[in-house]
């Protein structure tokens, strides 16, 4: 028994230190890396009539994937933070069964594996009842298969997604949404860099680099900006 327990524990030690280097990345519809930390806009917005009661369904999809990076097969969940919802409900399909997301609040999909270079639709989408906003955080769980069990490695990127009908987009360094570039925008982004506040706090986009880290580059770049430098 000694010896299962220690065996067990060295699997589980190897699996965690080798979770840090994640294999997954999220990806737009062209291939495009989403940065651990980036904000994704998705505002394409699908009018659907539903076929049973003829009524009129405005649809976004979130147009995001997950890719495993790797040569191997690799495991993972999603841990999906439903941080605001304006009206509607949404839903996740990942890796394969659908999960109803219907109101503000912390959800999990269930474990799945993607082959080597697999690419798959996270199939998130905001069902609208009318004009508004709808945000997540979707971060990515490692996950090793022993037997028919799952167990946690370690987490990966992090991003937040936003669903936006109909309401207005600022310029980039607007962070407070005020239609104005100035000292309360600077303030905003400090306020993200010492952990004051979130991103998703804001309406606007202080990620003036599109690097997707806020950092006093982008501090620099707002101060610029309101002295026409």
């Amino acid at each position: 028994m000694k010896k299962l327990i220690f065996t067990l524990t060295l699997v589980l030690a190897s699996l965690t230190a080798t979770a840090q280097d994640c294999p997954f990345a999220f990806i737009d519809k062209d291939g495009n890396e989403i940065v651990d930390g980036a904000v994704f806009n998705a505002t394409d917005l699908i009018q659907e009539e539903d076929p049973g009661t003829g009524e009129l369904i405005n649809l976004i999809n979130s147009g995001l994937f997950i890719k495993n990076n790797s040569e191997n097969n690799a495991a993972l969940r999603l841990n999906v933070n439903l941080t605001r919802m304006d009206n509607g409900a949404g839903q996740i399909c990942f890796p394969m069964n659908c999960m109803p997301l219907p109101a503000v609040g912390e959800y999990q999909t269930n474990s799945g594996t993607l082959a080597p270079g697999e690419s798959r639709d996270l199939q998130m989408e905001w069902f609208a009842d009318a004009e508004g906003i709808c945000e997540a955080q979707i971060q990515i769980e490692m996950m090793a298969q022993l037997g028919l069990n799952y167990i946690s490695t370690g987490f990966g990127p992090k991003i937040t997604v936003r669903f936006n009908y109909g309401m207005p987009e600022y310029s980039i360094g607007d962070v407070d949404g005020s239609g104005v570039i100035d000292v309360s925008d600077v303030n905003a982004v400090i306020n993200i860099i010492l952990k004051l506040k979130s991103v998703t706090d804001y309406p606007g986009n202080g990620d003036m680099d599109n690097n997707g880290i806020i950092d006093v580059s982008d501090v620099n770049a707002i101060i610029n900006i309101i002295l026409k430098i």
